[in-house]
């Protein structure tokens, strides 16, 4: 089980690695999955504070992967939206070998510290601008080729107020036609698929591959769409779930759900079992963007109905955007509780620090 950030018992080091021009000294582990672990860093010759990822490859598979990793860092745009590539370094350690990336530090936790610290009632306007923002870290992703195919709560780190995607180890470019596969190709793409995707983030498609659905950007909305409904209802829709009730969509809403049935219409828009009709990641902003015009999210041509009766048929220019979350922003952080009450601003730093001798909290798939 992975550890999430800022919730790991502090282990500290005192290994110096010089990394392009930085002369970086690993402090306290934040955080390990698997073969990699994540420490803060600092520059000693300058002071300035990085994340330093390392990644233990102790095959030639691990180091395939770990350099992969770097060149699709190397290749996205910086964008504030996504956690932001240094350097890199590796390093020959008798017959395996170690991958030290320098990213930016996240201090704010991940998103399941968020729920955590908001007693697991996230309201909708805060839910719709967490999602608004992961949806342009994704466009940017997609927009150089990519499909991330790893997005999950513990991938989403808030730092300086903004939620920014991390983990760019399962990203791809390849798109996989599925019609024509031979039965040795469906294999091989299964077993690709186990080994760097998350089990219960994972789209039909990437489980029944005998349907032959094409594999492609919409499986990053799926997984997009179990976000948006672990952040609602502080429970996974396939949580305990089998893999056949993922590839029918088999989920349910919670009887005591604090939101109504647009809302719920909203997240089974997105959690479509056929990409085919699945909305795409730039239809879910829109669609999110343009939420209180619309009068449901019942399957019309499976695109949302706006009261205009015209589809969204054109992407949002950047200042369209721009404005839009300064505007949902300056709502977030304006809304009162009853009572006269402010609500806590949804990206100030905890009072105290995180308990990492308190108990463990189980909230299906991290524990604390």
């Amino acid at each position: 089980m992975d550890k999430i950030w800022g919730l790991t018992d502090y282990i500290y080091t005192s290994e110096r690695y010089t990394i392009g021009s930085m002369n970086i000294e690993l402090k306290e582990k934040i955080s390990e999955g698997g073969y990699a672990y994540v420490f803060k860093a600092v520059d000693i010759n300058t002071g300035q504070e990085y994340a330093v990822k390392k990644i233990l490859c102790q095959s030639s598979e691990l180091l395939a992967m770990a350099e992969r990793e770097i060149d699709v860092m190397k290749s996205l745009p910086i964008h504030e939206n996504i956690v932001r590539y240094y350097d890199s370094l590796i390093i020959n350690q008798g017959n395996s070998k170690s991958v030290l990336i320098v990213i930016e530090l996240c201090t704010g936790g991940t998103l399941v510290n968020l729920l955590e610290k908001y007693n697991r009632q996230l309201s909708q306007a805060q839910i719709f601008f967490i999602s608004k923002e992961i949806c342009q870290a994704i466009l940017a992703i997609h927009s150089s080729g990519f499909v991330h195919r790893d997005i999950k709560i513990e991938n989403v780190l808030l730092q300086n107020k903004k939620f920014k995607l991390c983990d760019f180890g399962s990203c791809s470019r390849e798109i996989y036609n599925l019609a024509s596969a031979s039965r040795n190709q469906l294999l091989t793409y299964q077993e690709q698929f186990e080994r760097e995707t998350t089990l219960m983030y994972r789209p039909p498609e990437m489980i029944d591959l005998y349907q032959r659905y094409t594999i492609d950007f919409k499986g990053d909305s799926w997984m997009l769409g179990c976000v948006l409904f672990t952040l609602a209802f502080c429970k996974h829709p396939f949580q305990d779930q089998t893999q056949l009730a993922i590839v029918n969509a088999h989920y349910s809403f919670p009887q005591n759900s604090r939101f109504d049935d647009k809302f719920h219409g909203l997240i089974s828009w997105i959690l479509d079992p056929n990409p085919n009709t699945r909305p795409s990641i730039s239809e879910i902003y829109q669609g999110i963007s343009n939420y209180n015009n619309i009068i449901s999210f019942a399957f019309v041509g499976h695109k949302p109905q706006p009261r205009s009766k015209k589809h969204i048929d054109r992407d949002l220019t950047e200042e369209e955007i721009n404005l839009e979350m300064l505007r949902i922003r300056n709502e977030i952080e304006a809304k009162e509780k009853p009572k006269g009450k402010k609500e806590p601003n949804i990206w100030e730093a905890p009072a105290t620090a995180p308990n990492i001798n308190a108990p463990n909290i189980n909230i299906g798939w991290a524990k604390f």
